[in-house]
């Protein structure tokens, strides 16, 4: 379980586990902290030490709310840096094992999912985004910022099924309030 904040990531595991404890050891915890790419380049690494293959991955964790100006520690607009761009070279990196994976499971069952939510359209700037705009720190408006990075988070999913679908990878979205 990748997260930031080892105390929290413990907390989770132990809620996790208690549903079969006999799964306790399956269960580890990574640092990763998507704001920093030297992070995701680490947690990486570390996972592919430990493991030959990753049959699911959840690109669930997120930031909202950020003030306009905040950005991650390599200078990316805060939101899409944590939101999408730390979730994504995560996955790029991640691929060896996805793949290894996919080519020794049954037909569809490894896949990939990103956390979308309703505010890709209703929080998405009107007309789109312009990518000049990710380039320069963002829109100045937070409520934008985080649409925006949900709205990639469904544009990548999508791409992410076309590119790895033929190594038979799964790649989905899904809106996170649907499911309450």
């Amino acid at each position: 379980m990748a997260s930031r904040s080892e105390e929290r990531a413990q907390a989770a595991i132990k809620e996790v586990t208690s549903v079969d404890p006999t799964k306790a050891s399956h269960v580890k915890f990574l640092q990763l902290d998507l704001a920093d790419l030297n992070s995701v380049r680490s947690a990486a690494a570390s996972f592919a030490d430990q493991e030959s293959r990753l049959d699911i991955l959840w690109n669930n964790a997120g930031v909202g709310g950020q003030p306009v100006g905040s950005k991650t520690k390599q200078g990316i607009e805060m939101h899409m840096g944590v939101n999408v761009i730390g979730p994504l070279l995560f996955t790029e990196l991640l691929l060896p094992q996805i793949k290894a994976a996919a080519a020794s499971s049954p037909k569809d069952s490894v896949r990939i999912i990103w956390t979308s939510s309703w505010m890709a359209e209703g929080g998405s700037p009107k007309g789109g985004f312009v990518l000049e705009d990710l380039k320069n720190g963002g829109i100045n408006d937070a409520y934008s910022n985080y649409g925006t990075s949900k709205a990639s988070n469904w544009i990548i999913a999508n791409e992410a099924g076309n590119r790895w679908g033929k190594d038979g990878i799964i790649s989905s979205s899904k809106n996170v309030q649907a499911l309450d």
